[in-house]
C-alpha cells in the first residue's frame, strides 16, 4: 500500500491526504493520554523517500508525547527501501536485508531500548519473530500509542508467528474459518506458508 499511496499523493486531488501519522500528531491537544507507558522505546522506521522521513518524524512525535515513554533515537538504513516486504527482501538479497535488521536490532539493544517500535504493517509482520533472538519487545507504534490511549489490541499475527506451532494456529483460527465458509485444506495451505514452525 505504501507504494500505492506514494503515487497517490503525486497526483492532483481536491483533498489533504496524510498518513495517520502525520494526522495524530497534529491532533495530540485533543487526545487524552489515561495510561503511562514506562519502556524506553527506539522507532524502526525509513528513510529513503520524503514521504518515509515525515512519516518516521510524526510517529517519533507520538512516542515522544506517551507519557513516561522514553524515546531512544536509533539509525535507519536507506538500503531497507520504502518499507519491509518481500519485494525489499528480494531486491537487497535476504542475506544483507538480514544483516542491515540484525544491526538496527543491536543498535537499539545497545542502547537501552526495551522496545523496537515499527512503523510499517510490514515491517512488523516481518521483524516481529526476531522477539525470540533479542531482549526487545517488536511491537507496531499504533499499538504502544495507543495503549496510552486506554486502547488495547492484541497482535494475533505477531501471537501466531511466535507460537511457531501451524497446528495450533488452524485451532485457534477455526470459528472463524467456519463461520466464513472457509475451506480447511485452503486455511491449511495459507497458514504452513504465513506461520512456519521453523524459518526458510
Amino acid at each position: 500500500c505504501i507504494f500505492y499511496y506514494d503515487e497517490l499523493f503525486q497526483g492532483p486531488v481536491s483533498f489533504t491526504i496524510q498518513h495517520v501519522t502525520e494526522f495524530l500528531a497534529e491532533h495530540l491537544d485533543r487526545l487524552l493520554f489515561v495510561r503511562e507507558i514506562r519502556q524506553r522505546v527506539a522507532l524502526h522506521a525509513h528513510c529513503d523517500h520524503p514521504r518515509r522521513r515525515q512519516e518516521a518524524r510524526a510517529a517519533a512525535t507520538l512516542l515522544a508525547a506517551v507519557p513516561g515513554l522514553d524515546y531512544v533515537k536509533i539509525a535507519s538504513d536507506p538500503r531497507l527501501g520504502r518499507a519491509c516486504s518481500l519485494f525489499t527482501q528480494q531486491a537487497l538479497g535476504m542475506e544483507a536485508w538480514k544483516q542491515r535488521i540484525t544491526r538496527q536490532l543491536q543498535e537499539a539493544s545497545a542502547a537501552g531500548a526495551e522496545t523496537l517500535a515499527t512503523l510499517y504493517h510490514g515491517c512488523q509482520r516481518l521483524l516481529c519473530i526476531y522477539e525470540e533472538r533479542y531482549p526487545l519487545t517488536i511491537e507496531h507504534y499504533l499499538s504502544l500509542f495507543a495503549r496510552a490511549l486506554g486502547i488495547e489490541h492484541e497482535d494475533t499475527y505477531k501471537t501466531y508467528r511466535l507460537w511457531r506451532d501451524p497446528e495450533r494456529v488452524l485451532a485457534a483460527m477455526t470459528p472463524c474459518m467456519q463461520a466464513n465458509q472457509v475451506r480447511a485444506d485452503e486455511a491449511r495451505q495459507v497458514v504452513e506458508r504465513t506461520f512456519p514452525a521453523e524459518e526458510a
